[in-house]
């Protein structure tokens, strides 16, 4: 019996399941199978991997609120914050917080 290989690259703990949650959100809004690739193939979460992320998601029209967790990764929001926030955007569930109109002055 034959088995399917998978061509993830794991590491450990959380960061795996968040690259592989982002593939997810950059599926939805229709990234091309190489952005995908890279993001499967990927070895570890590094600083070039979420620029490439941020940008496809960028070009793709990819939520404000998306874009700034993407960006906030490593840099103010925790692995599992990040993960929680991705999962919950993929599921629709996410809690988006209106932004305020500029006041007339």
């Amino acid at each position: 019996m034959a088995t399917a290989r998978s061509n993830v690259i794991a590491f450990p703990g959380v960061e795996r399941e968040l690259v592989l949650e982002l593939a997810t959100t950059l599926g939805r809004y229709g990234a091309s199978p190489t952005a995908l690739q890279r993001l499967r193939r990927a070895r570890r979460p590094d600083a070039a991997l979420m620029r490439h992320a941020y940008y496809e998601l960028r070009r793709l029209g990819g939520h404000h609120w998306l874009l700034a967790v993407v960006r906030a990764w490593h840099d103010g929001l925790s692995d599992g914050e990040t993960l929680r926030a991705l999962k919950e955007m993929n599921s629709d569930t996410f809690e988006f917080e209106p932004l305020e109109a500029p006041r007339a002055s």
